[in-house]
């Protein structure tokens, strides 16, 4: 079979002592790509359901709230709690 222009020029680089494409081509580092799965479709499922929940114990907004507390007719008080 004949060589291809592209493997020639390759070839021809090489024997210059200039750099071969061939060499920067990456490997798979030990990764075997026909292992790779696709999600369940529960996986799939699970991680829309989460995508923008959020925890709102952990955000702070600096707000609190005012809640009247009524003692008889005449008299309330107020009690402020915060987030």
């Amino acid at each position: 079979m004949a060589t291809s222009k592209a493997k020639k020029t390759r070839k021809k680089l090489e024997q210059q002592g200039l750099l071969n494409p061939e060499r920067l081509r990456g490997s798979w580092n030990g990764t075997n790509p026909k292992m790779r799965t696709t999600p369940l479709l529960h996986q799939t499922a699970e991680k829309w359901h989460n995508k923008h929940k959020r925890n709102h114990a952990y955000e702070s907004d600096d707000s609190f709230y005012v809640i009247p507390i009524y003692l008889n007719s005449r008299q309330f008080c107020l009690l402020l709690s915060s987030k």
